[in-house]
């Protein structure tokens, strides 16, 4: 998928800016210490973002169609990073009329740690009563820091997945936004996606696409990115802010860290379009780690087209520690 990588404050900095992110972790040592770790450390973002761009440079923006995310250690400066795949056949739902039924859906994943693809051969094999679900093939990434693994990714290619369900409570933030081009470029490049069709609209359209789109972890920042004053009206719309956001959505005065990320892609952000983003809080529980309390938060997002079809819907994990 790309060969090892490791950051510099430079490489933080340009991703702060391009998705607007300062919480002071990413770029002030002296805080970062204060909040538990042993220096600056990377946006789990970035990593996320890259690892994804990477797979959607092969497989196309529209083919990848969900992917779930685990950040689980810190990445530090100037720490070499490596990422493996590993392919992961579909499994189409079958009734089992015997004992045990398989299938290997059709589905295109990369072929290698290149992120080549090929297509993954249909089989099948039945015989009982009892059903196994679907499974969309896809690819399951691993990113280490020697022997410690940091983030692990199971990333879905192929189907789109179903609508989703719309909490009854009322969203914590409700947005209007506007997707700009050189906001998607910007964020483009300081992840290090490569595909000509993140930048140029001529690449987009021989894509397939209706215009240049975002990076697969876009929906995340484009709260801070598209927001404008007047275009917003009632409870939920006040200007986003992700740091002081993800602490009051977590019920922090202390440090709040990303634990966990999906995304379900029902189709591409692209720039030009103007879309309706909302979040919810959807979990909350706690548990107790070797650092004490660990207090974990679901806030689910769901960003919606002009006409009200769904684009991408999410669920950020985050982790607080700190006093409530």
């Amino acid at each position: 998928m790309t060969e090892p990588w490791s950051y510099t404050l430079t490489d933080l900095v340009q991703y702060s800016g391009a998705a607007l992110d300062f919480n002071t972790i990413h770029h002030d040592a002296p805080a970062a210490r204060d909040a538990g770790f042993a220096g600056i450390v990377a946006h789990g973002m970035l990593t996320l973002g890259r690892v994804l761009a990477h797979l959607a440079d092969d497989a196309g923006p529209a083919g990848l169609s969900a992917c779930r995310a685990r950040f689980r250690a810190p990445v530090y400066l100037d720490t070499p990073l490596a990422a493996t795949t590993t392919r992961r056949p579909g499994i189409a739902a079958a009734a089992d009329r015997g004992g045990e039924v398989g299938a290997l859906a059709s589905t295109a994943v990369p072929a290698d740690s290149s992120g080549a693809p090929a297509s993954a051969r249909t089989a099948t094999r039945a015989s009982g009563a009892a059903a196994t679900a679907a499974r969309p093939g896809g690819v399951d990434i691993t990113v280490t820091c020697g022997d410690i693994v940091a983030l692990t990714v199971e990333a879905d290619l192929g189907s789109r997945p179903p609508s989703p369900a719309i909490p009854a409570d009322a969203p914590v933030a409700d947005h209007r936004l506007h997707v700009e081009r050189g906001v998607l470029t910007r964020l483009a490049g300081a992840v290090g996606a490569r595909a000509p069709f993140w930048y140029d609209a001529f690449a987009a359209d021989q894509a397939g696409l209706a215009g240049v789109p975002g990076i697969p972890t876009l929906a995340f920042a484009l709260p801070a990115l598209g927001w404008y004053p007047d275009e917003q009206s009632g409870p939920g719309s006040a200007r986003p802010d992700p740091v002081a956001d993800s602490a009051r959505w977590a019920r922090s005065s202390g440090p709040v860290v990303h634990g966990g990320q999906t995304f379900a892609y029902h189709r591409p952000l692209v720039a030009g379009e103007t879309v309706r983003s909302r979040h919810w809080i959807t979990g909350r529980t706690t548990k107790t780690g070797r650092a004490g309390e660990l207090r974990f938060t679901d806030v689910t997002q769901l960003i919606t087209g002009s006409g009200g079809e769904p684009v991408v819907s999410a669920t950020a994990t985050l982790l607080a520690t700190g006093p409530a």
